[in-house]
């Protein structure tokens, strides 16, 4: 059954982002502009996902069910850098920070590679 509530809320989610998106690449590049973009683009996977299954299309592909959350997991890490590029554009992230923020995202992969797999 098709929950109308969530999917009529996913769906102008996802068109706000689009907008956001389209707004984002019409403006000038910068290093917290390219760290924007990522995380519309990442944004918009975990809702387009999200909305697959609310909207019941996992019925039709249920290999795909799922298969925004790897991309999910990085949110975190793309949302630290782009505050970082906007409070402090001068600065490069340490190596070390860089690490930190990544180490989820890779013991999400990592456990999720043998269902990965089976797709």
């Amino acid at each position: 059954m098709v929950n109308i509530f969530p999917t009529f809320l996913y769906s102008a989610m996802v068109g706000m982002v689009v907008l956001a998106l389209l707004d984002a690449v019409q403006k000038k590049q910068s290093k917290a502009n390219t760290s924007f973009k990522v995380l519309l683009v990442l944004l918009l996977v975990h809702l387009l996902g999200e909305l697959f299954i609310y909207s019941g299309a996992y019925v039709y592909a249920p290999g795909l069910a799922g298969i925004q959350f790897p991309f999910r997991v990085l949110l975190g890490a793309v949302l630290y850098s782009y505050a970082h590029a906007v409070m402090s554009p001068e600065k490069l992230i340490d190596k070390r920070l860089k690490l930190i923020a990544l180490s989820g995202p890779i013991v999400v992969v990592l456990v999720m590679l043998p269902f990965i797999f089976l797709i």
